[in-house]
Order: C-alpha cells, then structure tokens, then sequence
C-alpha cells in the first residue's frame, strides 16, 4: 500500500496540526474509494526516538521537490541514489507498458528503512533487523491495543474487516 503514496499535489496537503497523503487504493480497501492518511504536528519523545513524523515528512517533501512516488526506485550505480525518471521509458511489455509507474521494490524499502533506524533512530543492527515493510501497520496497531482504542476503530484505521488480526498484535 506504502508505494501508491505521491507527492502530487492532488495527494499530499499540509495543515497547521497535521499533513496527509492519499492512498488511492489498499489491499483492504473493498470499495475502492481511497482514503488520507493523516500524520499529526506533535512534539517528538523520547518514545518516537525525540524525531516528530509531521517534520520528516515535511522534508521528505522537501527532497523530492513535490513530486513523483514517496518510495522512489533505488539505482546502485555511482552510489545509491533516488532513481528518476519516475515511470517506465523505453522498451515496455504488457505487464509493464511504457509510462507504468516504477515504484520501490520491498526489499529496497526494507534494507532503506534498516539503514535508517540505524543512522537516524540509533538502534542497533539486531533491533534494525527486528523491522520489516509491515512494521508500521503492525506497531500501529500494537500501540492503539495499549492506548485501549476500540477494536472496531483500530480495524477502521488498519483497512481490516476481521478482529481476529488484532489478538496477534494484543
């Protein structure tokens, strides 16, 4: 779900208390209808690693002068460095026709986001590794069981229409 996130303006908005991208569509999304995802202006804690998501995001805009995919391809040559252009040229096939969006692999997203909670977060390479693409969904849903959100609010906001998922993470 994570690589249908963009830049566009169409799909990212900043408010005062909050920025949100558009997710036009999700695994558990059976209407099709998307939805925003909201990203709140609070102070970082200790508990977020003294880092504030609002203000990330905000760079990461910034980076990637607002446009094109959030999870952009990675190219190792010369350097690992954000790929560009953002879609498919050349030579096309049916699966993949010229002008298909080319979002991050999962496996660039994991090593990137391992990386990060290294450099940036100054977790060790064992806690790193304890981290994969789901985690986000999953602590998210961990923290709101703690916070004792309602079950049917959590399935709400995880894209769920089945409880059952929640014992895992309670």
């Amino acid at each position: 779900d994570l690589k249908r996130l963009s830049w566009d303006a169409d799909r990212f908005e900043v408010f005062p208390t909050h920025a949100r991208l558009f997710l036009d569509s999700r695994k558990t999304d059976q209407n099709y209808g998307g939805e925003w995802i909201d990203i709140a202006n609070v102070a970082p804690t200790a508990a977020s690693f003294n880092i504030s998501c609002y203000q990330l995001v905000l760079a990461m805009h910034a980076r990637a002068r607002g446009v094109g995919p959030v999870l952009r391809r990675i190219h190792l040559r010369n350097g690992a460095h954000l790929a560009s252009p953002f879609v498919l040229a050349g030579r096309g096939s049916e699966k993949m026709p010229v002008g298909a969006p080319m979002y991050m692999a999962r496996n660039d997203l994991v090593k990137l986001l391992r990386r990060h909670l290294i450099a940036d977060c100054g977790l060790s390479a064992a806690e790193a590794a304890l981290f994969s693409g789901h985690s986000p969904r999953a602590g998210g849903a961990t923290e709101m069981v703690k916070q004792r959100v309602p079950h049917h609010i959590i399935q709400l906001l995880a894209g769920t229409t089945g409880a059952d998922w929640i014992k895992t993470y309670d």
